[in-house]
């Protein structure tokens, strides 16, 4: 079971947007993965950057700005 695919939540423990909450979009390979959230654009990241959390949303992949700030709520 891979923990880190496409709709997890997960925390950016690095950067500038550390702290914030993200959804990964899609793997790009075994050690980056494309995410975006509220107030991250799209970005690729190192998985050693993130903190998963238990949460999992349906999300495409190729989702728009609006469609990522519905499912992470809050």
């Amino acid at each position: 079971m891979k923990i880190m695919t496409a709709g997890r939540v997960c925390y950016k423990k690095t950067g500038r947007n550390a702290g914030e909450r993200v959804i990964i979009l899609k793997g790009i390979d075994k050690n980056y993965v494309e995410i975006a959230g509220k107030n991250t654009k799209k970005q690729k990241c190192n998985i050693l950057q993130l903190f998963p959390a238990k949460e999992v949303v349906k999300i495409k992949e190729h989702a728009t700005h609006k469609e990522i700030s519905e499912a992470l709520g809050k």
